[in-house]
């Protein structure tokens, strides 16, 4: 179904021996000179997989090519941004476009693939088929590329050292289309490993470094998503404000959902306790309880949290601010507050409005 290739080992052993035919030269010539195209600044991100695209299928088809996506993670975060990305007429429309992001598990395959790796996926069926039986939410753009079309695929990774990790994905079509690659295909992977570097470098250029990042807000990094019910998460509130006030808690929860779902529970509980702590500073904390709602067609959830009786003291919080960073609605009133979160978003680590202060 899925299996690990070291590129390097087989360009040591094989590349002594290789004789590239004309096509498949050209084909290398053509991707060294995407990569100074966009080094040159001459190619736009965005356009970078419609040229790739290109490149493997004219002026005869190569792999049998029908989607090229480049995307990239930052660290603490299992978060993936689509920087640029190709369909062929032969798949479903584009739901993955570039401004495209989700949260992926943090045990998922893509984020343990080492540097000297690919990743060849042989029947993504198989994959949906696996979530199904385990009776597990099938991962978001799994269940997009699935309904695409795509039916097999690749993934080259490469790392800008501790900033991101960039994935290039090719997929195809038709089952088991990359399971048996020719030797010099590990010559164009290391070119395109190459063409990934470059596009993780032009496309943090100018981006200040992480440590440049405010405290506050490289806090919410670790909010990866993880696959979580609302009955853990409800416990995490409960333990983390007790901890903090020092005394047990009257506390209850309810929720319109049974199932886990992937929620950034670290963000939340960093932005929920800094709401509760500052806009409820209490001698005696009253009755709390939580709610856990998702909204109806299932991409949002909204989390109101209620107390039994006002504040004795409020302190002023500037939510506002902190609920642009983690992509979510806050409404506060006497007596509760609210955090409106879209489930296929978050903090977007790579904006610059991340980076201003």
């Amino acid at each position: 179904m899925e299996k690990k290739q070291n590129i390097y080992v087989y360009n040591r052993i094989k590349a002594a021996q290789l004789e590239l035919s004309k096509d498949e030269s050209y084909l290398i010539s053509r991707l060294v000179g995407l990569e100074n195209n966009l080094v040159n600044g001459d190619l736009a991100l965005e356009k970078v997989a419609t040229q790739l695209f290109n490149i493997f299928t004219q002026p005869s088809p190569e792999l049998d090519l029908d989607r090229v996506c480049v995307a990239i993670t930052t660290p603490y975060s299992n978060r993936l941004h689509v920087l640029s990305s190709h369909n062929s007429p032969a798949l479903g429309g584009n739901t993955m476009e570039p401004g495209y992001n989700c949260f992926v598990a943090p045990n998922t395959s893509l984020l343990q693939i080492q540097e000297s790796d690919l990743r060849i996926c042989s029947s993504l069926g198989d994959v949906v088929q696996n979530y199904q039986r385990e009776n597990k939410p099938v991962q978001r753009s799994l269940g997009r590329l699935f309904t695409m079309g795509v039916r097999s695929g690749l993934t080259i990774r490469a790392s800008l050292g501790d900033i991101a990790v960039g994935y290039l994905f090719l997929n195809s079509r038709i089952v088991g289309r990359f399971d048996h690659l020719e030797n010099w295909h590990y010559l164009a992977v290391c070119t395109l490993k190459l063409l990934l570097k470059s596009i993780l470098l032009q496309h943090f250029q100018g981006v200040l470094s992480p440590s440049e990042i405010p405290t506050a807000k490289r806090k919410v990094h670790e909010g990866a998503k993880d696959l979580v019910t609302a009955e853990q998460v409800a416990g995490e509130v409960q333990h983390q404000l007790a901890e903090r006030l020092g005394e047990s808690l009257d506390f209850t929860w309810d929720a319109n959902f049974k199932e886990a779902i992937l929620f950034p529970q670290q963000s939340f509980l960093f932005l929920h306790s800094q709401i509760a702590l500052s806009q409820y500073n209490f001698g005696s904390l009253p009755k709390l309880k939580v709610s856990f709602q998702i909204q109806p067609g299932g991409q949002t959830i909204v989390v109101t949290t209620s107390f039994s009786s006002a504040p004795q003291q409020a302190s002023d919080f500037e939510f506002l601010d902190v609920a642009s960073i983690f992509h979510c609605k806050v409404g506060l009133s006497e007596r509760e507050f609210s955090l409106e979160y879209d489930l296929d978003k978050g903090l977007d680590p790579l904006s610059k409005v991340a980076y201003s202060i």
